[in-house]
C-alpha cells in the first residue's frame, strides 16, 4: 500500500507515467476536445495543457481552447516567415545557441547587453512580442526536429539569463512592459516547456526587476529559475555538454574564428543607433484622427465586421503612455466592459515613445470594440489614430497573413 501511494505521488503526468485517474482524464480530454483538435494533437500534445492545470479537465480545456483561438486570430502558423525589422535582429539579445542532455535547445539570454531606450524606440510593443513568439514558435520546431532525430520526445528548453553589465535603466518601465507583455502571452500559450531557467551575475538590484515580472509567472515557473554566483558556472554542466555550452560560460563551444561569447549564434546588443529610432510624429496626419481622452475616462471604437476572417488593422500615437484593449460586444445594444468578450486583453502601450500598430484576425463577425484608457486622474491625454477593416478577399489582407499577423 505504501508503495502504490508512493508511485502515485511521483507520478509525472508525461506518456507512460499517468495514474488510472490521469489517463482518464486524458482521455475525456480528447473526447471534449474533439471538435478542435487535429491529427498533430497527440496525447503528449495534450498533456502538456493538462500538466498545466494539475490535470483540472475544465481548467485545461479552456486553456487549450483560448490558445487555439489565439492561434487563429494571429496566425500564428504564418509567424515563421515572418521577417522581424532590422534593429531586432542586430540589437534584440538572445539566441539557440546548442541542446542541452536531454536533447531540448538552450537559449542563451545576455539581458545585461541589451539597450532599453535604443529598442523601445526603434521598433513597437506588438513587435517586440512578435518576435518573442516566433521564438516559441522556433523552439517548438526545434523539439520536433529533435524527437525525430534522437527517436525520443524532447520537449523542454534550459534558457541562461546572462546579467552582467545591468543597471537601473534595464528595470525602465517601457521595456518591463514589452517583457511584461511577452511573458503573458507566454505563460498561457506555450506551457511546460522551460525545464530550467539559469540566472547568472545577478546583482542585488536584479530582485527588483525580478520582483517586476514575477506576478506575471505561474508558481511552476517561478520554481525552475535558479540564481547561480559566478563561481557556480559548473553547476551548468551537470545539465549541458562542454561542446554544447559556450566558452566564456565554462563550456567549450566557440564560434568558428574561435570567439568564446559564440556571436554567431546569440545576439549581444549593445547599442542601437538613432538612426533606428522610429519617427515619433505619424507619417501623413491628414489620415489619422485626433482626440482628447479625458481624465478617467475613455475612448471607444466601434467596428462592424460583418464577414469571417476579416482583419482589424490599427496604428495609433499618443503624448503619453495609453491602456488600449479590443473586445467584442455579445449582447446587441450593449457595451459596458462585463457584458463584453476580450479579444486582446488590455494593456499599456508606450505610444509616446514610438507609433504603435497591428492586426488582428477576425473569427467571428459582429460589433469589435477598440478601446483607448486614460487612467490619469487630472490630465487628458492626446490620441492620434487610423483604423480600418480589411475583409478576406482585399489584396492587403492575403499579405498581413503570409506576414503572419499578429498584434
Amino acid at each position: 500500500m505504501q508503495c502504490s501511494t508512493f508511485k502515485k505521488a511521483t507520478m509525472s503526468g508525461r506518456i507512460g507515467d499517468l495514474t488510472v485517474k490521469q489517463q482518464k482524464i486524458l482521455n475525456e480530454f480528447r473526447q471534449n476536445l474533439s471538435d478542435v483538435l487535429s491529427a498533430d494533437h497527440d496525447d503528449h500534445y495534450l498533456l502538456r495543457w493538462l500538466r498545466a492545470r494539475k490535470f483540472d479537465l475544465s481548467k485545461s480545456e479552456k486553456m487549450l481552447r483560448d490558445h487555439l483561438t489565439f492561434r487563429k486570430r494571429m496566425n500564428i502558423d504564418k509567424i515563421l516567415e515572418w521577417t522581424p525589422p532590422e534593429v531586432i535582429t542586430k540589437y534584440m539579445t538572445g539566441g539557440i545557441c546548442g541542446h542541452h542532455k536531454g536533447g531540448g535547445i538552450i537559449w542563451i539570454e545576455p539581458f545585461g547587453r541589451i539597450d532599453p531606450k535604443g529598442i523601445v524606440r526603434s521598433c513597437s510593443k506588438s513587435d517586440f512580442v512578435k518576435y518573442r513568439t516566433k521564438m516559441c514558435e522556433e523552439i517548438l520546431k526545434d523539439f520536433r526536429e529533435q524527437s525525430e532525430k534522437l527517436g525520443k520526445i524532447v520537449d523542454d528548453v534550459i534558457i541562461i539569463i546572462d546579467l552582467d553589465k545591468i543597471e537601473y535603466q534595464h528595470v525602465w518601465k517601457p521595456l518591463v512592459d514589452c517583457y511584461n507583455a511577452a511573458f503573458t502571452m507566454f505563460e498561457p500559450n506555450y506551457p511546460e516547456i522551460l525545464k530550467t531557467c539559469f540566472v547568472l551575475n545577478a546583482p542585488s538590484m536584479m530582485s527588483v526587476g525580478f520582483n517586476l515580472v514575477k506576478p506575471f509567472l505561474s508558481e511552476d515557473t517561478t520554481k525552475k529559475v535558479k540564481f547561480l554566483k559566478s563561481n557556480q558556472l559548473y553547476k551548468l554542466l551537470e545539465y549541458i555538454d562542454p561542446d554544447q555550452l559556450p566558452k566564456v560560460y565554462g563550456g567549450t563551444r566557440t564560434d568558428s574564428d574561435g570567439c568564446p561569447d559564440c556571436k554567431e549564434e546569440i545576439c549581444w546588443g549593445g547599442k542601437v543607433p538613432s538612426s533606428y529610432y522610429l519617427n515619433q510624429e505619424i507619417r501623413d496626419n491628414n489620415n489619422f484622427d485626433e482626440v482628447s481622452v479625458g481624465s478617467k475616462s475613455s475612448h471607444h471604437i466601434k467596428l462592424d465586421v460583418t464577414q469571417e476572417n476579416s482583419i482589424i488593422r490599427w496604428e495609433f500615437h499618443s503624448d503619453e503612455p495609453i491602456l488600449f484593449g479590443i473586445y467584442k460586444k455579445n449582447k446587441a445594444g450593449k457595451e459596458k466592459e462585463k457584458e463584453l468578450k476580450v479579444i486582446q486583453t488590455k494593456a499599456k502601450y508606450n505610444s509616446q515613445e514610438v507609433p504603435e500598430s497591428g492586426a488582428i484576425t477576425c473569427i467571428e463577425v459582429g460589433t469589435y470594440v477598440l478601446k483607448f484608457e486614460n487612467t490619469n486622474i487630472v490630465q487628458s491625454k492626446k490620441l492620434m489614430y487610423q483604423v480600418d477593416v480589411l475583409t478576406p478577399t482585399d489584396e492587403q489582407t492575403t499579405e498581413i497573413q503570409s506576414n503572419g499577423a499578429i498584434s
